[in-house]
């Protein structure tokens, strides 16, 4: 067998190429059998000598009806042909044999192919054909899928282990790579996706395998969005403002808010923040005192499931003119102020003159101030008076209406030093003893302050007629306290008149004690006059004909508040024997009783209690 023909040598080469088809392995043209001594042969063999990729590979001829029969054997790689035909036949089935390999990754290692022919008598001489095999790589295929998913707006980083690959030469996935494509609905960073904000629903993410050599088909991964809650976003406002010191409810009206999966405002609820100058009640806000400019307010919306985020809400809180305060005593709570005038006893001020204090937190300057008598009892006889000095401030008063004006622009010093200096007198000789409501109001030019108001009591005055020697008195209720014995002077010449010779009861301890503190009403007292040439007359001011005259059981010494006829005294039946008082001109008691009896203010008088507890004579008013 010559599997060349005419070239040299009996043997044959030839090139098997991966998934190219079956190759001759003789030259079907020129291969011949030649048998000198036989016209017929037997059989014939056609072997692979080293079958490396099993049953993938193959021998094949064309026997076509020739009395030849052929039959493979993959376990042996021999292919047999029987039957006794002519050698012209044989040699033309053996021109039509042809090698195959359907491995997807063949063993590239050149294979030899033997032929012998045999005549019944001999075997041929053995010819072989070298087959260089070749591989060729395969082309990896995306076949599938495993089933993926991530939330809303949420990355996923896509593996090959999420994909289904075939190639026949590679291992997957230890020998191939990832491709992930940009597309629609998600940004990519590598192989990681991202849904666009709001996408829910599938996407389709393009991908791409490589071997090392060569890209598979373009697959079309299909990921699954799921959608979840999105949180509110609040992203701007309405313009909000108020005047100064006033509330402003804040509603979900006034915020411009985004949600992609709740109706706005539907069922929204918000939350209004503490925060600097200002105070809250809920969702109103109240600037803090004489703020003014722009107020930053947190406030949050909530969709029923998440909070949105904090915003800073832009509140311009309007300036307005703020009222000016006056407070008469600042030393003291309140802003009002408290007084007394004594009949003749001159101008008495009726302010603190220390402690006066005014104020305006947006303006400098006052324009005016007034002082008014609400209650003007004895008419051209009150006055009310003020200082002006070198501030330039008008003072004028009108009897008429009982207004004292301060007018002109100045400085608020020089305002509050001239209200310090306003006082009130009263040159009647039998002035109305009602307390007068005096108000002061101050005006910046824009508004006038809150009434601050003076109130004004009036006392009365008592002349004691002291005889030589001891006398018996008493001082009507409310004698101003700061006056004790050591204080009171005589009329007309300033001298001192009691030197503490002053003696009181103790209707508890039955007994005397000296008096060394103020004056106190309704109690009498043993007071010894020095002079001896004449009726020494004491003046006490400060006094009042209201109180209440206490009886302690037993002998009272007490000095009336009022003259009181004996007869009106509730009670009378639980006094006794007869009241006395002192004649101080006899140096003797008299008694006084009867119809015509009365109790005098400035006298004292012993009674005697003939009951088990305490009672008490009510006078004045």
């Amino acid at each position: 067998v010559d599997l060349n023909g005419a070239a040299g040598g009996i043997d044959y080469t030839t090139t098997f190429a991966e998934d190219g088809g079956a190759v001759a392995v003789c030259d079907a043209a020129a291969l011949s059998v030649v048998d000198v001594d036989d016209t017929e042969l037997e059989s014939a063999s056609v072997t692979i000598t080293s079958v490396l990729d099993g049953a993938a590979e193959s021998l094949s001829a064309e026997t076509g009806g020739r009395g030849i029969s052929a039959s493979y054997d993959p376990a042996t790689g021999i292919l047999s042909l029987t039957g006794t035909a002519s050698v012209a036949e044989y040699q033309t089935v053996l021109r039509t044999m042809t090698y195959q390999n359907t491995s997807q990754d063949p063993t590239t290692t050149a294979r030899s192919i033997t032929f012998v022919t045999n005549d019944g008598d001999a075997d041929s001489a053995v010819a072989t054909c070298a087959v260089t095999v070749e591989a060729e790589n395969n082309v990896p295929v995306i076949v599938g899928q495993e089933v993926l998913s991530t939330p809303e707006e949420t990355e996923l980083a896509i593996g090959l282990g999420d994909l289904q690959v075939t190639d026949p030469d590679n291992t997957y996935p230890d020998e191939l790579s990832l491709t992930v494509q940009d597309g629609s609905d998600y940004s990519r960073t590598g192989n990681t996706v991202t849904p666009a904000a709001e996408f829910n629903g599938t996407l389709t993410v393009s991908v791409v395998v490589n071997d090392g050599t060569t890209d598979s088909n373009t697959y079309n991964l299909a990921v699954t969005v799921t959608a979840v809650a999105d949180a509110p976003v609040i992203t701007g406002q309405e313009v909000l403002t108020t005047p100064e010191e006033t509330a402003l409810a804040i509603t979900l009206s006034h915020l411009h808010v985004t949600d992609p999966d709740s109706t706005y405002p539907g069922d929204f609820t918000l939350s209004v923040q503490d925060g600097a100058n200002y105070t809250r009640n809920g969702s109103s806000i109240t600037p803090v005192v004489d703020f003014n400019g722009q107020l930053t307010v947190p406030v949050v919306v909530n969709d029923g499931g998440l909070d949105s985020n904090a915003y800073d809400l832009g509140v311009s809180v309007t300036a307005v003119n703020d009222a000016p305060a006056l407070d008469l005593d600042a030393e003291t709570a309140g802003i009002d102020y408290a007084a007394a005038f004594v009949e003749d006893g001159g101008p008495v001020s009726i302010v603190d003159t220390d402690g006066l204090s005014i104020g305006d937190v947006d303006d400098a300057e006052f324009e005016s101030a007034q002082v008014v008598i609400t209650n003007v009892l004895d008419g051209a006889a009150e006055v009310l008076s003020a200082d002006a000095g070198e501030t330039g401030i008008g003072v004028s008063y009108d009897p008429g209406t009982g207004i004292l004006s301060l007018t002109g622009t100045a400085a608020l010093a020089d305002y509050q030093a001239v209200l310090r200096t306003v006082t009130y007198t009263n040159t009647s000789q039998d002035p109305h003893t009602t307390a007068r409501v005096i108000e002061f109001t101050v005006n910046d030019g824009d508004s006038g302050s809150p009434t601050s108001i003076a109130e004004l009591v009036f006392f009365d005055e008592i002349a004691l007629e002291l005889q030589f020697g001891w006398n018996l008195s008493s001082l009507p209720f409310g004698t101003d306290a700061t006056e004790g014995p050591a204080a009171v002077l005589i009329d007309g010449n300033h001298t001192p008149l009691f030197a503490g010779n002053v003696w009181v009861w103790n209707p508890q301890e039955t007994q005397y004690q000296e008096l060394v503190g103020p004056f106190t009403g309704k109690i009498a007292f043993w007071v010894f006059s020095p002079s001896e040439d004449a009726v020494t007359t004491a003046v006490i001011r400060g006094c009042s004909e209201t109180g209440s005259v206490y009886l302690y059981p037993g002998w009272n010494l007490i000095g009336p508040t009022a003259y009181i006829p004996l007869a009106e005294v509730n009670g009378i039946e639980n006094i006794t024997g007869t009241v006395w008082r002192w004649d101080a001109v006899r140096h003797a008691y008299e008694a006084v009783r009867g119809n015509g009896g009365v109790l005098e203010r400035g006298r004292g008088y012993w009674i005697f209690l003939d009951a088990d507890e305490r009672c008490w004579i009510k006078t004045g008013n």
